[in-house]
């Protein structure tokens, strides 16, 4: 009360004083700015009171309710014709497509898988979610056999289960191409695998059918293996535990050929092993580096993402694929492809093109996926839940019901037929009689 009479006398003084009073208008001035500081302050705390009062963007509830937005959505779209969401693929890899080629082309190399990028998350693109069981039912009812699962880590202890995976841990993220995380939420390898394994026979026209895990390091969003080698060596082996409800359906070893792991028998996988032996048979592709662990500095970190990994992919372009050949297992880029002066064709008939991207929410064009194809590019990653879904569903029309089609017949390998030693010419029969022995000599009289 005493500011307040003490300002009342000094706006009076500055008003009816015949003389300027300075110090009276020094008191006004200063009880003006008092009271926009604190009227700033009240509106401060009205606005935090408010929004306190408010879920942060990534609570569990506006979790749950993007996600029941977001299956509405895309159930809305199936219905207007657009979407895939409950489309049945019905066409069948054992029962009918192999039977379109001959034996000597039926080999995984051959095969283009339809292929999908960020594994269990439904969108949409920003602020959306990872719901992997409504993910896995529904792609793989739409045929989709083949999926990437960008790995990625983040050190922040606000980003906990259920929501999240632990900080530091190996997580499945949306992030655009600065790194920045779009999601709502976060998904673990684990759910993903479990979800897989729960729903792998939902459609039973291709539930033997072989299925193609890709875990796709994040540049910039993993440890550094130059600079922090134990640690890169950690968070592989914390890819490999989650990786642990696949074990009943690994590929493990190839007939005379030995281990399928560790990236070992890349060729012989591709090329020698007829398709009628991976029914069942989850196949996992990585470009992490998978030998380190293997160091005996390492030996008490286990398990190996070795002994899971069947494929190490390496990256590949216009330049330098004639300079250094990786082992039968690429990643390419769609710009490297399109109109490149490379025979591509040449390239793939014994390797397995995997097209990498630096951002997996962009949307491959329509064209450029079957000219890759076309090419002999096999697996190329469709965002098919969370961008248009009138798009997605024209790339989903190429496979024509089937989770995989064939490469172009110019671009298939075909295994030579074996060698069959001819029966050599009596001429070069050295006996003198098929009774005698070489060297022996027969004596009439």
């Amino acid at each position: 009360m005493e500011v307040l009479g003490l300002f009342q006398k000094s706006l009076v003084a500055s008003f009816s004083s015949p003389e300027p009073d300075f110090i009276a208008g020094k008191v006004v001035a200063i009880i003006l700015l008092m009271l926009i500081v604190v009227g700033i302050c009240i509106y401060i705390l009205i606005e935090v009171g408010a929004n306190s009062s408010k879920d942060p963007r990534v609570a569990p509830p506006n979790v749950a309710l993007t996600k029941t937005s977001q299956e509405t959505s895309l159930s809305a779209a199936a219905a207007r014709g657009e979407g895939f969401v409950d489309l049945s693929s019905q066409g069948s890899l054992y029962n009918s497509l192999l039977s379109t080629i001959d034996p000597s082309e039926q080999y995984l190399v051959n095969l283009c898988p339809l292929t999908a990028s960020i594994g269990g998350y439904i969108g949409p693109t920003v602020s959306g979610v990872f719901d992997p069981d409504y993910y896995v039912q529904q792609a793989l009812r739409a045929g989709i056999r083949a999926f990437v699962l960008p790995i990625s880590v983040y050190y922040d202890d606000n980003k906990k289960p259920p929501e999240w995976p632990y900080s530091g841990k190996p997580a499945v993220v949306c992030r655009n191409a600065a790194g920045k995380i779009l999601s709502l939420n976060g998904m673990s390898i684990r759910k993903f695998c479990k979800s897989l394994v729960t729903y792998m026979s939902i459609n039973s026209a291709q539930a033997n059918e072989p299925i193609i895990l890709y875990l796709d390091a994040t540049p910039g969003h993993i440890p550094d293996i130059l600079k922090s080698e134990k640690e890169y060596v950690q968070f592989t082996s914390d890819i490999a535990e989650e990786l642990k409800p696949l074990d009943p359906y690994r590929l493990l070893t190839i007939s005379s050929y030995g281990s399928a792991t560790g990236g070992v028998n890349q060729m012989n996988i591709l090329t020698q092993i007829p398709l009628t032996e991976f029914q069942n048979k989850i196949l996992i592709f990585t470009n992490f580096n998978i030998t380190a662990g293997t160091k005996d500095a390492y030996s008490s970190i286990r398990p190996l993402l070795y002994e899971y990994v069947n494929f190490v992919y390496s990256p590949v372009t216009a330049t330098t694929i004639g300079v250094a050949k990786t082992n039968n297992c690429d990643s390419v880029h769609l710009m490297d492809v399109s109109g490149s002066l490379v025979n591509w064709t040449d390239q793939a008939v014994t390797s397995w093109m995997f097209v990498g991207q630096d951002d997996f929410t962009q949307l491959p064009d329509t064209g450029a996926i079957e000219a890759a194809t076309t090419t002999g590019i096999q697996s190329i990653p469709v965002p098919f839940f969370f961008v248009d879904p009138s798009k997605t569903k024209a790339i989903w029309k190429q496979w024509s019901g089937y989770a995989w089609k064939m490469k172009a017949p110019a671009a298939r390998y075909t295994k030579p037929a074996p060698i069959t030693p001819m029966t050599p010419t009596t001429a070069l029969n050295a006996r003198v009689s098929d009774s005698l022995q070489p060297g022996q000599t027969l004596i009439k009289v």
